[in-house]
Order: C-alpha cells, then sequence, then structure tokens
C-alpha cells in the first residue's frame, strides 16, 4: 500500500502512475443505478487496481470507479435510500470502508493529518469535538449557593416585572347591587317627569 512520504513533492513517475491507474479504474459503460451487483463488480476492480497501483483508497476514486457521482452517492444513501435498500446498504458499506481506511492511513502516518482531518470532515461527518472547562476560584465561589446569591437579585427583578405584568389594572371599587337599582329607579321618574312636562309644553 502507500508508502509514507515526508517529502511534499510528487514522487518521480508519479503522475505517469496516476494517469495509468485512472485508465485502469475507469468504467467501459454507464452503469444501470439499479445494478448493485455491477457495483459490487466494480468497487472490487477498484480494490485490486488501488494495491497493484499502490494507491490511497479516496472518495473520489472510487466514485469514479463505481461510475457515480458524489450527488447520486448522497442521494441512494439518503432521501433515495427507500427506492433500493440493497442499493443504499451497500454504498454505506463502501463509505464505512473509505472512512476506515482514512482513519487508519493517518494513524500510521500514510496520510498527513491536516488533509486527511479535512477530508473526514468533508466525508466522513466528522465534526470537531469543543470541551469547555469551567473553572472557579474557591475565594469567589464557594457552592451553588453563592452562585444562586450572586444572582438573585436579577432574578427578584425578572421575577416582580413579570407578575406586574399579570396584575390586572382596577378601574374602580366594585358597584353595590343595591345602590344601582335605587339609581335606575330615581332616573326612571326624573325622565317620566321631564316627559310629561314636555307634553304638557307640547
Amino acid at each position: 500500500m502507500a508508502k509514507r512520504n515526508q517529502n511534499t513533492e510528487p514522487a518521480e513517475g508519479y503522475s505517469k502512475k496516476f494517469l495509468e491507474y485512472s485508465r485502469a479504474i475507469k468504467p467501459k459503460f454507464k452503469i444501470n443505478p439499479n445494478d448493485v451487483d455491477e457495483m459490487k463488480r466494480r468497487f472490487v476492480n477498484y480494490c485490486n487496481k488501488t494495491e497493484e497501483y499502490d494507491m490511497h483508497f479516496l472518495n473520489r476514486s472510487c466514485y469514479k470507479a463505481l461510475g457515480l457521482s458524489s450527488d447520486q452517492i448522497k442521494a441512494y444513501t439518503g432521501l433515495k435510500y427507500t427506492d433500493n435498500p440493497e442499493r443504499g446498504d451497500f454504498l454505506n458499506e463502501v463509505l464505512d470502508f473509505l472512512a476506515s481506511y482514512r482513519e487508519n492511513a493517518i494513524a500510521a502516518g500514510l496520510l498527513s493529518p491536516i488533509p486527511g482531518i479535512f477530508m473526514q470532515k468533508n466525508y466522513d461527518n466528522m465534526k470537531d469535538v469543543q470541551e469547555v472547562s469551567v473553572s472557579r476560584a474557591t475565594e469567589d465561589i464557594q457552592d451553588i449557593k453563592a452562585i444562586a446569591a450572586r444572582y438573585q437579585d436579577v432574578i427578584d427583578v425578572e421575577f416582580k416585572a413579570k407578575e406586574r405584568k399579570k396584575i390586572p389594572v382596577k378601574t374602580g371599587r366594585p358597584a353595590d347591587p343595591v345602590k344601582a337599582e335605587r339609581r335606575k329607579e330615581t332616573d326612571g321618574g326624573e325622565q317620566k317627569g321631564k316627559d310629561s312636562e314636555n307634553n304638557r309644553a307640547g
């Protein structure tokens, strides 16, 4: 398999070997997207030729050997998986194989960590894991009660503000039903008196 090479310059004759390798893995005809057996045959040929030419197992070269595009790979292992589960399962196995090779190649020093990690993020859905370390000075914060006390004033202010919003606004005292009835009768009597005066005047 590919030898460790600390030199960033391509090895002598590498370009020629790469062109021969590309021709060796290139399919001779367009593949039927549902022909899983042909995909498997092409993958075996890809593995054999990659070993024969002492090249790295890489996603782009593998896709080329299968006769599929990266968009097709994503679709057949994603949204269109249910259209042909056998195809989706096989392609997922291919992706797992490539991810496993990449991980081992980085660990063995066959693949530089910088491009290796870049490929892992792009092809293997890996992400940086950020760890947040929270340190506290014992003279400032002793325990969780001290933290609560520090922010208690802010909490009280916010809580009281919210409670004020919930209190209904009172426009006056509730009406006394007895007084209200008397007022209605008085108002009615006064109105009748005015109506009588108006009739006499007319």
